[in-house]
């Protein structure tokens, strides 16, 4: 319905109200058709504001400005991930002992340099990956494995020469020698492993820097438990930044 209709309409049912004054009546419709003018207006007017509001697509968002504390995408290990770390482990193990550990014990530099290594390259190789709660498992449980053969390998080189200290004791002699020789292996025996697992400390740190892992990841519930070794490498380091903020 047109305006001009409202208005004719309107002036048909209010006859009785119009004054006997034909001037006046003419006045008062114009009056009256001015104020639904602006009323249609103003409703057309914020009604296509409301529309359009509804419609509007929402601006785009800000793009992201790549820095350091970006959210970090965890990385897939592979198998080939698996046999480069292989691979980088035993050349590690192959290389030669330097000359002041050549009385270290072969069962322990056989070995040792070939899990230390393995684990060093674990620990530096797409280590967003820790950003997945599964990965990050399977790093601290090969972190805890690590270090329970480690403790086995150092008991078992402070025990090596208690026999030949006890016979010492008993027998004097020559054989009292017997502990001294087992010492300078054992000292070897640690300067070699202190190589390669001063290595792995040095990957359990910068994971820390990074905000990738924290010391009580490694307690055995609730972050309780932690073992004094790894208190001792990360538990004073405050992350520099937050690699899966």
């Amino acid at each position: 319905m047109s305006g001009h209709d409202l208005v004719r309409n309107m002036r048909a049912g209010g006859k009785s109200a119009q004054t006997e004054s034909g001037r006046g009546g003419g006045r008062g419709d114009w009056l009256v058709f001015a104020v639904l003018l602006v009323a249609v207006g103003l409703l057309g007017y914020f009604g296509i504001a409301w529309w359009v509001k509804q419609r509007a697509p929402e601006p785009p968002a800000a793009p992201s400005v790549a820095v350091a504390s970006a959210r970090a995408e965890p990385a897939a290990w592979t198998e080939k991930d698996t046999a480069q770390c292989r691979a980088f482990a035993n050349k590690a193990g192959s290389a030669p002992i330097p000359s002041e550990m050549t009385l270290a014990v072969r069962s322990v530099t056989d070995g040792f340099g070939v899990m230390a290594s393995y684990l060093e390259c674990q620990l530096t190789t797409k280590i967003t990956r820790l950003c997945s709660p599964e990965a990050k498992a399977v790093l601290v449980g090969q972190v805890n494995d690590y270090l329970a053969r480690t403790d086995l390998i150092t008991t078992g080189l402070h025990l090596q020469g208690a026999p030949m200290a006890v016979l010492g004791e008993m027998f004097g002699g020559e054989i009292s020698a017997g502990p001294s020789i087992y010492d300078i292996e054992k000292d070897s025996t640690f300067a070699y492993m202190k190589m390669y697992n001063d290595r792995v400390v040095l990957g359990l740190k910068k994971l820390a820097q990074g905000g990738l892992i924290e010391a009580s990841d490694f307690g055995s519930f609730m972050g309780m438990g932690v073992p004094a070794v790894i208190t001792e490498m990360i538990g004073s380091i405050k992350p520099e930044r937050r690699g899966c903020a």
